[in-house]
């Protein structure tokens, strides 16, 4: 089992400006449980959606970047982008998707 912390940033968008109190707050959060995950030598799992509309909230983490977007030609269809960013991250999406791998064709 592993500790995990969910944050929309969508719903926030509007309240959230990168100095505002409920910002640093958020950060705060953030930094603890990430903080009290290396102490412990538990793993933690933060889970941001929407962070593209605040990139400053992720910027001095080692993460992993999720985009999912909908294919133009069905309802159905989605595409993952995915983007490592820091040591643990590579390492996570090298599991997930090994480079030696062929992409697969429609």
């Amino acid at each position: 089992r592993m500790p995990v912390y969910h944050f929309d940033l969508y719903r926030l968008q509007e309240d959230l400006d990168f100095d505002s109190a409920a910002a640093v707050n958020l950060k705060a959060d953030l930094d603890e449980f990430m903080q009290l995950g290396r102490l412990s030598g538990r793993p933690r799992l933060a889970l941001v959606e929407w962070s593209n509309l605040w990139p400053e909230f992720l910027s001095e983490y080692d993460c992993l970047e999720i985009a999912i977007n909908y294919e133009q030609e069905s309802d159905s269809s989605r595409r993952f982008l995915l983007k490592s960013r820091g040591k643990l991250a590579e390492k996570v999406l090298e599991s997930l998707c090994p480079k030696s791998a062929e992409p697969e064709s429609d």
